[in-house]
């Protein structure tokens, strides 16, 4: 056991993942202390890092007398942040969740470089100041901004094309591997294959559509896990995935990457596999609808959260279908009258999405407030709320 500083630190990146981890669990159980210590740690992060433009790294020290307040806000604690906001906005409907995540998206956008179609990895430590040093531009919050943000459209969604450009690597020679491999480096200095980012890269183009190209990045993870030169490496074991393709690989911040069997890597390798986005529970299955029906249970249907949450003119709603079936998908207001009929017919066997205007069944604007989308599927109903701005 190695004890430093950074172990005994608190970021706001790691706390928003801890509080989404709970939110799951919440959500599946049902049991309310889940969701009280997911809720917790949010208020924390609301409270001690929040300022009037997005969240603070955190604190950093030993103990606390000897911690320091990390003034940088990260583009990457602000994505994790907003996810866990947003969920737990939904599942509490109180309004201090919502202002925080919009308080979170904000710093995130912000953070976007036009120029290049790429976000940069946050401010310095004035908090304001954007990071703009070349060698600090991450992979990772290119491809989480995709999954958080549930978006696979928008101009900020292309910073995944971006990564493929510049931080992908083509038939590289490891010493650790007989045959040339391919993958992301955390940034563009190119010079070593980071196998958590490879993971995530291809979960990202998997969502943008580029399933070919996601697959061929997941081959060569297992291409690594199962061929290391040395195979009584002592990280090695055949069966998790080690962070990186040798060790020292760089980030240009002030740690490395090493090839040792990494939580991390494999954890983001096991999502790709299974196309499961880790934010949002039910997990968005995106790839294999065999899996999908397996991982459900042989349930029939599953119902996402609407995209955007919360939303000014339109949302899309989403679901999946495990066999064809008439389904019934209806909008009701916090009175529980309803607004609007969706869809009220057969549907096959996938994915499905519908959009829904705001305007209800006279087509006229609804007023701003919550609203409840309910699917009925034989004697399945599934009921989720949503938010509509003025």
């Amino acid at each position: 056991w190695f004890e430093d500083t950074f172990f005994v630190s608190t970021h706001t990146g790691n706390m928003a993942w801890a509080g989404i981890a709970l939110s799951s669990l919440f959500e599946e159980t049902q049991e309310n202390l889940y969701l009280e210590a997911a809720k917790t740690l949010a208020d924390w992060c609301i409270d001690s890092t929040q300022t009037t433009y997005g969240f603070i790294g955190g604190f950093q020290g030993w103990g606390p007398t000897g911690q320091t307040k990390l003034t940088y806000k990260s583009t990457e604690h602000n994505i994790d942040l907003y996810a866990l906001f947003i969920r737990l906005f939904d599942i509490t409907s109180d309004s201090t969740y919502f202002y925080a995540s919009e308080n979170a998206k904000d710093l995130v956008l912000s953070m976007w470089n036009d120029d290049d179609s790429h976000f940069w990895t946050g401010t310095l430590a004035d908090g304001i100041s954007i990071n703009t040093n070349p060698d600090q531009i991450p992979l990772d919050i290119q491809a989480w901004y995709l999954m958080a943000f549930q978006d696979d459209s928008s101009q900020y969604s292309n910073g995944i094309e971006w990564a493929n450009q510049n931080c992908y690597i083509e038939d590289f020679i490891s010493p650790n591997y007989s045959e040339p491999i391919s993958g992301f480096d955390f940034n563009t200095d190119l010079e070593g294959i980071w196998f958590e980012g490879s993971a995530q890269a291809a979960l990202a183009n998997n969502m943008k559509g580029n399933t070919v190209f996601a697959e061929e990045i997941i081959s060569d993870i297992e291409y690594v896990q199962n061929n290391h030169i040395n195979p009584m490496f002592y990280n090695f074991n055949n069966k998790g995935i080690v962070a990186a393709d040798h060790n020292h690989v760089t980030t240009g911040f002030d740690w490395e990457y090493h090839s040792r069997l990494h939580v991390g890597a494999t954890c983001w390798y096991i999502f790709a596999k299974l196309g499961c986005n880790p934010y949002y529970y039910p997990f968005d299955i995106l790839t294999n609808i065999e899996n999908y029906e397996n991982l459900m249970d042989n349930k029939n249907v599953r119902l996402l959260q609407n995209y955007p949450n919360p939303f000014k003119y339109q949302t899309e709603i989403s679901f999946y279908l495990s066999g064809r079936q008439n389904i019934k998908l209806q909008v009701f207001n916090i009175h529980g009258q309803k607004v609007k009929t969706l869809y009220d017919s057969n549907l096959a066997q996938g994915k499905h999405s519908i959009i829904w205007n705001s305007k209800s069944d006279n087509n006229k604007e609804v007023a701003g407030g919550i609203y409840f989308y309910k699917l009925k599927s034989g004697n399945n109903e599934i009921t989720k709320k949503m938010l509509k701005i003025n």
